[in-house]
């Protein structure tokens, strides 16, 4: 039977193993992500994220979080601490203006 691990688990997991080894890298600069930073990233951002949307009050909290980055680390690191909250990303394509 397969394993299940949820991805704020693995990604902790990676974090532990492989601590400052690069994770990502963007290109075309070649700028690089710890494992350990990129958890430390997530974390920060869905614990930020859980206090603004759990403020004590009663209102209903949508599922649903739409954000608009650019293609970067901050993108992935909002995608994963989303998911790790259990939020659904919305993506929005920061081309689109409406219509003129």
């Amino acid at each position: 039977m397969a394993q299940r691990i949820l991805l704020g688990e693995l990604i902790h997991k990676l974090a532990t193993e492989y601590q400052d080894r690069p994770c990502l890298t963007m290109a075309p600069s070649g700028e690089t992500l710890s494992y350990r930073a990129l958890d430390q990233n997530i974390n920060r951002l869905g614990h930020g994220m859980l206090k603004r949307f759990y403020t004590g009050s009663t209102d209903y909290v949508s599922d649903y979080v739409a954000i608009m980055l650019e293609n970067s680390f901050a993108y992935i690191e909002m995608s994963y601490a989303l998911k790790k909250i259990n939020r659904i990303e919305v993506s929005v394509n920061r081309a689109f203006r409406g219509q003129s």
